[in-house]
């Protein structure tokens, strides 16, 4: 509601401001007056402040509104490659996030500058449009013939009040899309952070959001837990924090058998930095020894909000010493047969709760995770 406002509302006022000036002719119209000199000297110099305080201030908008123009066309481009990250490492991708933030950040005086505009653009179109019909008396015939000098300069007076408002009327349009982010290389407007960080909102944008996840996917990660001298740890890293990333990480041996599936959802805290969190602190040796010695790759899947799968990863498996861990390696394209039952471990789970389930029941029957 509040960017509806934000967008509509100067708008309307600088329309109201040109109707107030038109009934007040439309009520005055039989109305005859003719300017006194003190009365015109006194027109004339208001007019003349208006124009300096106007001239000045249009300056600074038209100045303003080039830097901050370009600002926004970077976020633009930095919106295009965050939503079509082709080529981006992480780091790449982080850099990009960070740059499009930077572009979109509102400083406090492009908006003191806009209320100023509009206010004076309020104001000069309903001083100068009375000011015009006073001058004009009035009158507003048009000439019948090229003689009639006094119709023709009362048609300039209205011409030029039209002209002059309609610049002022621009200049403020120019500077509501500047402040409200309006994208100038595309349609709509700029997102903000918390939009460009929300799986659910991006799946409805024009994005791949299968490159996204090749970035973005966690690694998970089995070690032995200090605390536990009969247990070790499986914990999940998210190198870069998305809300409603809704998951099911699926482990399989040589023989594509499914040993485990790891599965969450993110929530909003957090996004857009790395997190850490622990899966399980004590899981059996037994299990542990599956993962390490059966466990030769593994399948990202994600899913929207209506469950509906958006992208699969292939994950790969890397042992260094003590570490085992799964980590996202290429996209996977290719064409599922069956019906996509994994979604149902994640119906009705709450945001940043993660879960392992054992499937490989013939190694692992009788054992808890």
């Amino acid at each position: 509601m509040k960017k509806i406002l934000n967008r509509y509302v100067p708008n309307t006022l600088i329309f109201l401001a040109f109707v107030s000036v038109i009934l007040f002719c439309f009520f005055n119209k039989d109305f005859s007056y003719s300017l006194q000199d003190a009365e015109q000297q006194k027109l004339e110099l208001v007019s003349w402040v208006f124009s300096g305080v106007m001239g000045v201030v249009s300056f600074l908008a038209i100045f303003i509104s080039f830097v901050y123009d370009n600002n926004l066309i970077g976020a633009s481009k930095n919106l295009r490659q965050l939503y079509h990250p082709y080529g981006l490492g992480l780091e790449e991708f982080r850099a990009n996030y960070n740059e499009y933030i930077r572009n979109i950040s509102r400083r406090t005086n492009v908006n003191i500058l806009f209320i100023t505009v509009l206010v004076t653009t309020l104001l000069s179109i309903i001083i100068w449009g009375i000011s015009a019909l006073l001058y004009n008396g009035f009158s507003m015939k048009l000439p019948q013939k090229v003689s009639d000098v006094k119709a023709i300069v009362n048609v300039l007076v209205y011409a030029i009040w039209i002209l002059l408002s309609g610049l002022l009327a621009s200049l403020c349009h120019l500077l509501n899309h500047i402040r409200t982010k309006k994208d100038p290389l595309g349609g709509g407007f700029l997102p903000d952070k918390d939009h460009l960080l929300d799986i659910d909102l991006l799946s409805a944008e024009d994005t791949d959001l299968a490159e996204i996840f090749r970035i973005i996917s966690p690694s998970i990660e089995l070690h032995e837990n200090p605390q536990n001298s009969n247990g070790n740890e499986i914990s999940i890293f998210f190198p870069m924090t998305f809300s409603n990333i809704r998951f099911v990480i699926k482990l399989f041996d040589e023989k594509s058998n499914l040993l485990f599936r790891l599965y969450g959802i993110t929530e909003k805290k957090d996004a857009g930095k790395p997190n850490f969190f622990i899966v399980s602190n004590s899981v059996t040796e037994k299990v542990a020894k599956v993962f390490k010695e059966q466990c030769v790759r593994a399948e990202f899947r994600y899913y929207n909000e209506t469950f509906n799968k958006i992208a699969r990863i292939n994950g790969k498996v890397v042992t260094e010493s003590k570490l085992f861990s799964v980590v996202p390696d290429k996209i996977n394209y290719l064409t599922e047969d069956g019906i996509d039952r994994d979604h149902t471990l994640i119906n009705n789970i709450q945001s940043n709760k993660f879960f392992i389930q054992q499937d490989y029941e013939a190694l692992l029957a009788g054992e808890d995770v």
